[in-house]
């Protein structure tokens, strides 16, 4: 992947990190160059994971 491709992701995980954290959600963003989870979020019965996927262009 390029380097705008890996920007463009990061942006659409920060993106949803601030939308879940706006509703009140704890959520952790994972940082790494090849990484399999994107966001974890804590709740009552433990973690769940989030993979986010980011697109610049359709065409």
């Amino acid at each position: 992947m390029s380097e705008k491709g890996y920007n463009t992701n990061l942006a659409a995980e920060f993106y949803v990190l601030s939308i879940l954290y706006r509703l009140g959600i704890n959520a952790h963003l994972t940082l790494g160059n090849k990484k399999s989870v994107d966001i974890v979020v804590e709740n009552d019965k433990g973690l769940i994971t989030i993979d986010v996927k980011g697109l610049k262009d359709t065409s």
